[in-house]
């Protein structure tokens, strides 16, 4: 099934996969987690993709899961989305196929990627949902974050979107566009010598 998708039989892999699958209940999660990333390189399109992100750990070695395991996703499936252009990460999210519980764990990533592109057309609509009541830690209260929500998705100007969509964040922890993460995404300190810095 790996020389399957390196030749990019793709019909192939995707029957063998899904035969195995049907037939074989019992499966070590690493066998079975392994498979599913096989299959959904093999995605006939997104719908039959978006069946295949969901994982039982967002471990890699599927031990002792960190505790905001929750939050994130596993690498395979989460490099899979970061490789989507923006329209589709968002037909993604509109996925009826798709848990809501999963799609909260990419939801913010694709916020602050739309915000970075400039489409506060996509960015506007997810706001709410990114910055949900209880699903990350703040440093200030919730009804500042409401308040704060209401004048982006108010804002009508590119200049005045972008102003509440940097103005949103500097209000929150550090997070990042990498799918299904909360690395932040500011520059490494190391990423200078001393020497070199500006």
């Amino acid at each position: 099934m790996l020389l399957g998708n390196a030749l990019h039989n793709y019909p192939e892999v995707r029957r063998s996969i899904d035969a195995f699958l049907a037939s074989s209940a019992e499966l070590p999660s690493v066998a079975r987690d392994f498979l599913l990333d096989l299959r959904l390189d093999a995605a006939a399109d997104l719908n039959d993709a978006v069946r295949f992100l969901t994982r039982a750990s967002s471990t890699v070695d599927h031990r002792e899961p960190p505790p905001n395991c929750w939050l994130t996703m596993p690498e395979h499936p989460a490099r899979y989305l970061d490789a989507l252009p923006l329209d589709l990460q968002m037909e993604a999210l509109r996925n009826k196929s798709l848990a809501e519980e999963e799609k909260a764990k990419f939801v913010r990533n694709v916020w602050l990627r739309a915000v970075l592109l400039g489409r506060h057309d996509v960015a506007q609509p997810l706001a709410t949902q990114s910055f949900r009541p209880g699903a990350y830690q703040t440093p200030v209260k919730q009804e500042d974050i409401d308040k704060l929500l209401k004048e982006y998705e108010s804002a009508a100007t590119p200049e005045e979107q972008e102003f509440a969509a940097v103005f949103l964040m500097q209000h929150q922890y550090a997070f990042g566009y990498d799918m299904g993460t909360m690395e932040p995404w500011c520059a490494s300190p190391q990423a200078f010598k001393d020497e070199e810095a500006p």
